[in-house]
């Protein structure tokens, strides 16, 4: 799980990274409100994600460890 949550992080990174690069080139009406609408909701929905995968897979070790 922990290589998820990091890989879903690093995606994430570089998706916004190329956005900044697209959003050099694309500056208009549509733009800022394909930003607004989709890109600005991204990263705070990333983080929700990336926590629960975390919390997730504390629960995960924890079980394997009573099982065992």
């Amino acid at each position: 799980m922990r290589s998820s949550d990091n890989q879903l992080s690093a995606i994430t990174k570089e998706l916004l990274s190329h956005w900044e690069e697209t959003e050099a080139q694309w500056d208009d009406v549509k733009s800022r409100e394909f930003k607004r609408e989709y890109i600005s909701q991204l990263q705070p929905t990333i983080n929700l994600s990336v926590e629960a995968l975390e919390q997730l897979s504390t629960l995960l070790e924890k079980v394997k460890s009573d099982c065992e």
